[in-house]
């Protein structure tokens, strides 16, 4: 799967491209698939070329385990 975006129109040059592809998928015991590797590619040229490439592995816990209180707003804002 791929996707491409055009760029923040002033915070980016205007020929900045950007990319971000699926490289691999895979399914949990249940049977719900899910993006295990992504990359995301930047590139543009004006003077120079600048190419910045992201790689993201996603590991999945499907069965996790939380704290007594943890989704508490109590606990969440008085953490330290």
């Amino acid at each position: 799967m791929e996707h491409e975006q055009e760029m923040e129109k002033g915070r980016y040059p205007d020929d900045t491209k950007s990319r971000t592809v699926t490289l691999e998928v895979k399914q949990t015991p249940a049977g719900q698939w899910y993006p295990s590797h992504i990359r995301h590619e930047r590139k543009f040229n004006n003077e120079h070329y600048l190419g910045q490439i992201t790689d993201k592995r996603i590991i999945l816990d499907t069965e996790p385990v939380f704290e007594k209180n943890i989704f508490d707003p109590n606990y969440i804002f008085n953490a330290k």
